[in-house]
């Protein structure tokens, strides 16, 4: 915890970080560079990338998902990806109903309840 974060996260250094609540994840991260310069910010911690989430296809049609079924992954070994028609008469349920597709190694575990809003 002494060091400062431009050591220990010099250029190319990776970590895995395990994130348990209820449903662990686990995530690779990877020094890709540094940044020197001012503050990007006024707040002390600033989001400076985000990687774009894919384009994925509706399990029922092939168009453009917005929305993820749990239920089809864990019951039905089914991607879980739906577009907003067959979203709307989805007959799952038991894990609450479809939630929106969003960019985050948590979506579709325990606990996830949606991205972080600015300031991060």
């Amino acid at each position: 915890m002494a060091r400062k974060v431009g050591v220990a996260f010099a250029s190319g250094a990776e970590l895995t970080h395990v994130y348990d609540f209820g449903t662990e994840s686990v995530t690779l991260l990877k020094a890709a560079g540094t940044r020197e310069g001012k503050r990007a910010t006024r707040h002390p911690i600033a989001l400076m990338a985000r990687n774009a989430i894919p384009v994925t296809a509706c399990q029922e049609c092939g168009a453009r998902a917005e929305f993820f079924c749990s239920e089809c992954v864990y019951e039905d070994d089914r991607p879980g990806y739906l577009c907003a028609p067959h979203r709307k008469d989805h007959p799952h349920e038991e894990y609450g109903a479809p939630v929106a597709l969003v960019n985050s190694p948590r979506l579709g575990l325990c606990g996830y309840e949606g991205p972080a809003d600015p300031p991060y």
